[in-house]
């Protein structure tokens, strides 16, 4: 029996708004990178880039990258050059991740929240790996854009 299968089918249906969440990215198809087509491919340089480095629990990285931009959800999207935004950036993404763990704790996984946590303080060197590629990814995408 699937434990916590309504919570479990809420947080599904949720994450579909990833792919309504737009990135400054510009993709070559011409249309504007989501924050679903971003986590996707974080999560594929993980698993490319994580074998170089055998002492990181490669399938916590792979969570990171799916779920680092979660809070972007309820906190929206952060433009780098958006200083005004920028400036409560840390206090919209804190109360995001309160709001997932009212809504959800650890009924989708263990550790959910405690994933999204690490994420933002890189308490981890798997958080540390990944948020360094999560501001490489723009770049690499920019670059193969070209």
């Amino acid at each position: 029996m699937i434990q916590n299968l309504q919570k479990k089918l809420e947080f599904i249906e949720l994450m579909d708004q990833m792919k309504n969440i737009e990135r400054a990215i510009l993709l070559k198809n011409r249309r504007q990178e989501s924050n679903a087509d971003h986590s996707f491919h974080l999560a594929m340089m993980v698993i490319v880039f994580a074998e170089d480095f055998p002492q990181l629990d490669t399938y916590k990285c792979v969570k990171l990258a799916l779920i680092h931009d979660l809070v972007e959800i309820y906190a929206g999207d952060t433009i780098v050059l958006d200083i005004e935004h920028e400036k409560t950036k840390e206090e919209r993404e804190r109360a995001a991740v309160y709001k997932f763990a009212a809504e959800f704790g650890n009924n989708i996984f263990e550790g959910l929240i405690d994933l999204m946590n690490d994420y933002e303080e890189k308490n981890s060197a798997e958080s540390k790996f990944v948020y360094s590629l999560d501001k490489v990814q723009p770049i690499i995408q920019v670059v193969n854009e070209g």
